[in-house]
């Protein structure tokens, strides 16, 4: 029979011991299970670990409360609505340095309109001359593709620097092309970015002015 009170007393604390998250306070534990039973013990009771449990100081004052004992599933759920309570803060904070390097490096409009216009002029002239050079090289293909044309009944009778000219020709071009493809995209990828940094500019100025 000891045997027998020691094995039930094992498996009565087992659930407490799993979801215990701190040692036991001293006192005396008192609560009322599912069944309206009031409940005492030396120990935080396994059959309250779903209820509130007081304990209660050697002169039957209330030291502490412990509230619910977590299930796994709530448990999980807590620990979910944490890490995005963290990584909304994080966002937050990230957003706040992200606004004070902003106004650091653009502190008023007239900043922000003179490095945006700088540096979308650069742009504009390099895209300028690119442009430029691939007209000219277009320029050039027509007059080696018209001297080729006296030789169009037979091509390998056409001189070999006049081929080795057209051949260079469209390597020139594509490099150009591709140069030029880039280009634009930087600019428009400038001008997106300058957008983009107006619009949270605008209320960090105003509110640096108030």
């Amino acid at each position: 029979m000891p045997f027998l009170w020691a094995l039930i007393g094992l498996c009565a604390s087992a659930p407490l011991a799993a979801g215990a998250q701190t040692p036991p306070v001293s006192g005396v534990y008192v609560c009322v299970d599912a069944k309206g039973r009031r409940l005492t013990a030396d120990r935080p009771i396994g059959q309250c670990l779903d209820r509130e449990q007081k304990v209660l100081n050697p002169s039957g004052t209330v030291k502490t409360k412990l509230g619910p004992s977590l299930s796994l599933l709530d448990r999980e759920e807590l620990e979910k609505k944490e890490k995005i309570e963290v990584q909304t803060q994080a966002k937050a904070m990230q957003e706040k340095r992200r606004n004070r390097a902003l106004l650091t490096r653009y502190p008023s409009e007239q900043v922000y309109e003179l490095e945006r216009t700088t540096v979308l002029s650069k742009m504009d002239a390099a895209l300028q001359v690119t442009r430029k050079r691939v007209q000219e090289l277009q320029s050039q293909r027509e007059e080696i593709e018209a001297k080729m044309a006296q030789y169009k009944a037979d091509a390998s009778k056409s001189p070999p620097a006049l081929r080795q000219q057209l051949e260079d020709n469209g390597r020139n071009q594509r490099e150009q092309k591709h140069l030029l493809a880039e280009q634009e995209a930087q600019a428009q990828q400038a001008q997106a970015r300058f957008a983009e940094q107006r619009v949270r500019l605008e209320p960090l100025w105003s509110a640096a002015a108030n």
